[in-house]
């Protein structure tokens, strides 16, 4: 006799919703420790908003090249948890690369800083995107679910994923 699982999320829905603070929370300290070392001199100068151009370039690859992923081949009578089990593994898939679309401005606008501005306004006119662009692309929300679920299901199949993130 089996007993019945707790109600609550999903494994998979609770470790990308702590991944996804994570992420979130990590330029915030790097901002800190930046600040740290090199202060707020002046406004912002030209690599300021050079970095803000960047976040911007950020966010449009996270949203072109992010939600791309494998379709699920129609007609094969696969168990519903395994077509569960690759949905989420090609959900977290993508939001890393769009993690990785948005982080690298933010870690482009560090080098820059301390090369070019020697000032810390690259960095702190940066990271209120980026947070928020993280919080937005990687976490399991709905809109990243139903993106990336119609991408997983254009051939046919049901990826399960809504399901699997506990948003059905």
């Amino acid at each position: 006799m089996t007993t019945p699982s707790p109600a609550g999320p999903s494994q998979a829905a609770r470790s990308l919703r702590i991944l996804t603070v994570a992420l979130a929370a990590a330029p915030v300290v790097i901002t800190v420790a930046v600040l740290s070392v090199l202060g707020l001199s002046g406004g912002p100068d030209m690599v300021a908003v050079a970095c803000l151009g960047l976040v911007v370039l950020g966010a449009v690859a996270a949203e072109t090249v992010g939600f791309v992923v494998p379709a699920i081949p129609a007609g094969r009578a696969d168990d519903p948890q395994q077509v569960a089990n690759r949905s989420v593994a090609a959900f977290q898939a993508a939001a890393i690369r769009r993690f990785v679309a948005i982080e690298a401005p933010f870690i482009l606008s560090i080098a820059l800083a301390f090369s070019f501005s020697e000032t810390a306004w690259p960095v702190v006119l940066t990271v209120v995107p980026t947070v928020l662009l993280v919080l937005l692309e990687v976490s399991p929300s709905r809109r990243n679910a139903d993106r990336t679920a119609a991408r997983l299901e254009r051939d046919g199949a049901t990826s399960h994923l809504h399901r699997a993130l506990d948003l059905a």
